[in-house]
């Protein structure tokens, strides 16, 4: 929470920096709110009726057949990212909204979204059997991967964008 001292040298500092049209949520702030409030919850759902009624659903039927513990797994899995997935969309609404703690929000996110990629991979080193681990391995990589980096350009946007400073001067 900003303390008063922080709000007024945001204050000076917003008084020091012209606006020179960088207010509001245009740009690659409107590109980042598209992302997290339209795309990863679009990315989460084509997954989720992939698995379920795409090509693989046959072959995940005899994997939860014949390994229990991938189906428990994978339900874990999922309700942890439908959860990242709705608190995107509160923190896109937020943003598009101009709230106070947009940011912030945003910020914790994008540092949770790796950390769920990056336990999800020793978690299921330990809760799956070798032969299911091994087969999964890469994906569960690649998605870590993807993630660090997603929330790496994202978050350091959040940090140095003046238009972000400009639109969120407590944020």
């Amino acid at each position: 929470e900003p303390t008063t001292s922080q709000s007024m040298a945001a204050s000076a500092r917003l008084t020091a920096e012209p606006d020179l049209g960088l207010t509001g949520v245009k740009g690659w702030l409107a590109l980042f709110t598209v992302a997290i409030g339209v795309l990863q919850p679009l990315q989460f759902l084509g997954g989720l009726l992939k698995d379920h009624f795409g090509s693989d659903a046959e072959s995940l039927s005899r994997l939860y057949a014949e390994y229990p513990t991938t189906l428990g797994f994978n339900r874990l899995m999922m309700a942890a990212r439908a959860a990242l997935v709705v608190a995107f969309v509160i923190a896109a609404w937020m943003v598009k909204a101009r709230r106070v703690g947009a940011v912030r929000l945003c910020k914790r996110l994008l540092l949770a979204a790796p950390a769920l990629s990056l336990v999800k991979i020793p978690l299921a080193y330990f809760w799956l059997d070798a032969v299911v681990f091994q087969g999964s391995a890469l994906p569960f990589i690649g998605e870590a991967v993807r993630s660090v980096g997603f929330a790496a350009i994202w978050t350091a946007y959040l940090t140095r964008s003046r238009r972000v400073r400009l639109t969120f001067p407590n944020g």
